[in-house]
């Protein structure tokens, strides 16, 4: 049978442990978990301006060989970039007089 000291010394060590556990847990918490969560972030964000910069490049790159750019919306629609020239600019004719009347 254990004495009276071999308990409260086995009641101090758990004890021990148990705060040691908990700080460890507020430790991750406060401290490891926010700067991983910052590290994820700002990989996600280099990878998303990555991807768009390498999307704008490509449009530009088919505007350049090609003259325009066909960019499909889904379904039937279809959007068709092409270069203006801003001194050129001009009302297109839509067969419309300045009210609106035909």
């Amino acid at each position: 049978m254990r004495s009276e000291t071999d308990k409260t010394k086995l009641l101090i060590k758990s004890l021990i442990a148990i705060v040691v556990v908990l700080g460890l847990i507020v430790l991750y918490l406060l401290v490891i978990s926010p700067q991983y969560n910052n590290i994820v972030v700002n990989s996600q964000n280099r990878g998303f301006s990555a991807g768009v910069n390498y999307t704008l490049n490509s449009i530009f790159s088919s505007l350049q060989q090609q003259g325009y750019v066909s960019l499909p919306l889904g379904g039937n629609h279809t959007l068709y970039l092409v270069p203006v020239q801003p001194g050129n600019q001009s009302a297109p004719n839509t067969g419309t007089t300045g009210n609106g009347t035909q």
